[in-house]
């Protein structure tokens, strides 16, 4: 999702999941601002109806860069219009498709954008005193942090609920051990991508330095060709490794 983003808006974003809870939808909708964005999408596999809510401060943001122009400072609240709902379309589509992409390891969950709403009483996304899957995100634009909620009723996720709760507990599916299963687990781990990376140590440099690189030029830093550097996956730690 971060990389769509930053794809999408020409500038870094980053997005962190905070809180996974289950809710009641009243206690949900009772959290709105009365300027709160929301926009509903469908669960057309297996069903349903979910919402994707997130700041005003933060759709502006979204438009203004879809449109060209910088990233605002943050600003007061303030209801976006219908043409600015528009505009916004275009994130929210791919923010779905990121969402049903998401879930694949565990099931089919097909999203696709519904339409925007102001007002919590027209949000019908489950019955009243149902339970919702709550997802809080933080997403990073610089110094900007803006929470977005992600709500899906748990009427429409039991399959996919069941079977994340029995891989939790170490029940296998059906064939699971058989050659074939191994294969097919053994091709999903050999397609799924994974960021490497390793960490250099800074350079100092003057900005006349800076001006005059050129191609092929070498930056000495603290780091002896001897010393061993963090390899990070994902963005944690796993090994020590040497240059060469």
């Amino acid at each position: 999702l971060g990389a769509m983003l930053t794809s999408r808006l020409q500038i870094p974003v980053t997005v962190t999941a905070t809180a996974v809870e289950q809710r009641f939808v009243d206690e949900c909708l009772a959290s709105l601002s009365p300027s709160a964005c929301v926009h509903l999408f469908r669960i057309t596999e297996p069903g349903g109806s979910g919402a994707l809510v997130m700041s005003p401060v933060l759709a502006l943001a979204m438009i203004t860069r879809l449109l060209g122009g910088p990233v605002p400072p943050e600003s007061k609240e303030r209801p976006i219009t219908r043409i600015e709902q528009r505009v916004l379309v275009v994130i929210i589509e791919r923010m779905m498709a990121e969402l049903s992409s998401a879930w694949k390891i565990v099931g089919t969950l097909t999203c696709a954008p519904d339409r925007f709403e102001t007002e919590p009483e027209f949000i019908q996304i489950a019955a009243s005193g149902e339970i919702v899957l709550s997802i809080a995100l933080d997403l990073v634009t610089g110094e900007q942090h803006h929470p977005v909620h992600i709500w899906l009723p748990a009427s429409a996720l039991e399959s996919l609920l069941e079977r994340m709760t029995r891989r939790n507990q170490g029940i296998s599916p059906a064939g699971a051990g058989t050659p074939a299963w191994s294969e097919a687990v053994l091709q999903r781990l050999e397609s799924t991508p994974v960021s490497v990376r390793c960490i250099l140590r800074d350079a100092s440099i003057t900005l006349r330095e800076l001006l005059n690189l050129a191609p092929g030029d070498i930056l000495r830093t603290s780091v002896s060709v001897q010393d061993e550097l963090q390899v990070q996956v994902g963005d944690r730690p796993r090994f020590l490794g040497r240059p060469g």
